[in-house]
C-alpha cells in the first residue's frame, strides 16, 4: 500500500496495522474511493475474491480515473461468487473461466497497457492480456511431425472456448471430454484445417506417387517416404521432395538432407550414388567431388587404389624414371642391364 500512497497521496485511504500499511475499510467492509468517500451512497460496489485479488490495482484506477468505487473482498470464494451472481456489481474476473459464464459480464475497458508505468507500480491503464500458450516437447517436430504440424495449426478462439464453457455450465454432469467432443462435432469447419495433409512431407522425406516412386509435384503425390540412400531431401513449397545425389557425391544413409562430396582418390560417375568408388590402379583423383579419375601419364601406374595425387603415379616394374623429368612428364626408361627395377 506504500506504492498506492506514493502515487496518489491518498493517506486517508490507508491505515497502519500490525502487518503494515493496509487499505482502510469503512464499516469494516468497504474501501471507498476518494470521489465518493464522503457520500458512499453514490459508490458503485466492486467485489474481489481470494486475499484481495487486484485490490491496490483497483484502488489506483479508482483514484486516477475518479471512479466512484466501493471495494470489498468476499470472505470465501463461495461468498465472492454468490455476491457477484446475486447482485449487479462490478467484479474481479478473468477469461476463460466458468463461474460467471452464463451471466456474460461486460468488460470494463481502460486505456491500453503502459508497461513502463506498471513496472514502477503506477496503475492507470489496463493490464496486458496473457496469451494461452501451448507447451509441447521440444523434440516433438523430429519425433512426430504430424502431431507437431497439427498443434502448430491448432487455434481455438475465445468465442469457441466460451461456447464450450457455457455448454459445460448448462450440462454439469457431462465430462469435459464430452463437451469438447460435442463442440468438435458441431464445428467441423473450425478444426479440419488443423489436420496436416498426407502429402505434407518433412525434412528427410519426399513426395511419392501411389507406386512409391518419387515425384516433384504435389499434383502427382499421394504420400511421403523417407529418401533412400543415394538421395537427399530438399524443401519445395509446403513439402519436401527427394533428389538424387549429383555425380561426385554420395549418400549412404536414408532420410538425409545433404549429399557428401567424394574425397580425393574417390569418385562417383553417376547420380544417386550410395558410396564413392575408389580410383583403380593407374588412376588418381586429386580434387574433392570428382566424377571421374585421371589416368597416370604414359606407362606410369600406381601402387594402390584410391590414389589422390599425380605424385602417386610411378613407373611400372622393369623401368625407372629419370630424375630430371618434371612430375607431369610421362617417361619411364628400361631398367639397365644387371640392375633390378621394382614397381615405383
Amino acid at each position: 500500500m506504500e506504492t498506492y500512497v506514493k502515487y496518489t497521496n491518498d493517506s486517508e485511504g490507508v491505515t497502519e496495522s500490525a502487518a503494515g500499511m493496509v487499505a482502510r475499510c469503512w464499516n469494516s467492509s468497504w474501501w471507498f474511493a476518494p470521489s465518493c468517500r464522503h457520500d458512499p451512497e453514490k459508490c458503485v460496489p466492486l467485489i474481489s475474491g481470494g486475499n484481495g485479488w487486484g485490490l491496490e490495482y483497483f484502488m489506483q484506477l479508482a483514484f486516477h480515473h475518479k471512479l466512484p468505487l466501493a471495494i470489498a473482498v468476499g470472505k470465501t470464494s463461495a461468498d465472492w461468487m454468490s455476491l457477484c451472481l446475486e447482485h449487479q456489481v462490478l467484479q474481479y474476473w478473468w477469461q476463460p473461466e466458468i463461474s460467471f459464464i452464463l451471466v456474460d459480464p461486460t468488460r470494463v475497458v481502460f486505456p491500453p497497457s503502459n508497461p513502463k508505468e506498471s513496472s514502477l507500480g503506477i496503475f492507470k491503464t489496463a493490464t496486458d492480456r496473457l496469451p494461452l500458450i501451448k507447451y509441447v516437447y521440444n523434440g516433438l517436430k523430429a519425433a512426430s511431425h504430424g502431431v507437431y504440424s497439427f498443434l502448430k495449426r491448432m487455434a481455438v478462439s475465445m468465442e469457441a472456448v466460451e461456447t464450450m464453457l457455457k455448454d459445460k455450465k448448462s450440462n454439469a454432469d457431462d465430462s469435459d471430454e464430452i463437451v469438447a467432443c460435442r463442440w468438435l462435432r458441431q464445428h467441423e469447419e473450425a478444426w479440419t484445417p488443423w489436420i496436416p495433409s498426407a502429402t505434407e512431407c518433412v525434412a528427410g522425406q519426399g513426395s511419392v506417387a501411389k507406386n512409391g516412386s518419387y515425384v516433384l509435384s504435389l499434383l502427382n503425390a499421394s504420400g511421403c517416404q523417407w529418401c533412400r540412400p543415394g538421395w537427399y531431401s530438399v524443401s519445395s513449397g509446403i513439402t519436401y521432395i527427394c533428389k538424387p545425389c549429383a555425380p561426385g557425391q554420395s549418400q549412404g544413409l536414408p532420410g538425409q538432407e545433404v549429399c557428401v562430396s567424394c574425397d580425393g582418390g574417390r569418385y562417383s560417375d553417376g547420380g544417386a550414388a550410395e558410396s564413392c568408388k575408389m580410383c583403380d590402379i593407374g588412376f588418381y583423383q586429386d580434387t574433392v567431388g570428382g566424377s571421374t579419375c585421371t589416368a597416370c601419364p604414359g606407362p606410369m601406374t600406381t601402387n594402390y587404389k584410391a590414389a589422390d595425387s599425380l605424385a602417386d603415379c610411378v613407373c611400372p616394374e622393369g623401368t625407372y624414371r629419370v630424375l630430371r623429368q618434371a612430375p607431369d612428364e610421362a617417361g619411364c626408361d628400361p631398367c639397365p642391364p644387371g640392375m633390378e627395377c621394382p614397381l615405383g
